[in-house]
């Protein structure tokens, strides 16, 4: 693909970034084997169902503008390119962080519906819902990472990359045999968070190089979203744990329902810019969708 410069683009940084990740999980099972029985299996059911909520998201925002930030990368663009830069982002917080919030606080709900059955009992709901509390603190923070490193290998800059992911291995390394100790087998995913947490710090950094951001608006974007996030969600928490009393599929369904209406519904009246942005996304894709029927 056409990148700026790509004299220092190679494969070799690309595979070692892929096989430390690929590393960074066989290091938290290893760990997770000696906490306790079913700690394995928990903690990749755990990150399997994190997965689902932001893997998806993350993944579809960072393939679809992928190719116009390489578009802006090659013609030289700076200000089309951080203007789209700061677009995905707020798009991000936008989706990730309500998600986020849903899934710490219905976390036990969500394990209950996807997995408790046969000899998934409640116990190990209990143990897999306090690992995915872990995993749903880095979800926006891992799901940023993609688009961060998408720049890097626009500009044909893998080797940042690479060196970013060694320092969060380590970072992983420390975190899970301290928190280990601390919150059992959840601290593992409590430490993958801290250090995605980290290491999205290191890369903006390094990104200066390349392009200017502006963190001050997009901090302020988030605050008020993680705020009415909280907002959505702690009506449905209240409503259905103190209030009235349902299964836990039927709760969760109208959980859901009730936190995207008040979310959306705030999110509108404040006027958000991400808001308006992903309502533009979406409407495209339904566009290109209709012309391509």
């Amino acid at each position: 693909f056409p990148t700026r410069r790509s004299s220092d683009l190679g494969l070799p940084s690309v595979a070692i970034t892929t096989a430390i990740f690929q590393l960074n999980d066989a290091i938290d099972k290893i760990v997770a084997s000696g906490v306790s029985e079913g700690s394995v299996a928990s903690l990749n059911y755990g990150y399997k169902l994190m997965s689902v909520f932001s893997g998806m998201i993350s993944t579809a925002i960072a393939t679809a503008v992928y190719p116009t930030m390489i578009q802006y990368i090659a013609q030289k663009d700076d200000e089309k390119l951080k203007t789209i830069f700061g677009n995905i982002i707020n798009a991000l917080m936008f989706c990730i962080i309500p998600i986020s919030v849903f899934c710490f606080l219905f976390s036990n709900e969500l394990v209950t519906v996807a997995f408790q059955r046969g000899a998934f009992d409640a116990d190990a709901t209990k143990l897999t819902a306090s690992i995915f509390c872990g995993y749903c603190l880095g979800m926006l923070f891992i799901g940023t990472s993609t688009i961060v490193t998408n720049v890097y290998y626009g500009f044909g800059d893998t080797k940042k990359t690479m060196y970013v992911s060694i320092v969060e291995i380590a970072l992983n390394i420390a975190f899970d045999l301290c928190l280990v100790n601390v919150c059992g087998v959840a601290g593992l995913a409590y430490a993958t968070s801290v250090s995605a947490i980290i290491c999205l710090c290191i890369r903006f950094v390094f990104l200066k190089k390349f392009l200017s951001v502006n963190y001050g608006q997009i901090l302020s974007e988030g605050v008020i979203i993680l705020v009415i996030a909280i907002v959505s969600c702690m009506v449905p928490y209240v409503l259905t744990n103190y209030v009235i009393h349902l299964n836990a599929f039927l709760a969760l369904v109208i959980d859901a329902v009730t936190c995207g209406i008040l979310f959306f519904g705030l999110a509108c009246l404040l006027r958000l810019k991400a808001f308006y942005y992903v309502r533009s996304m979406i409407s495209g894709v339904f566009k290109r969708g209709g012309e391509n029927a």
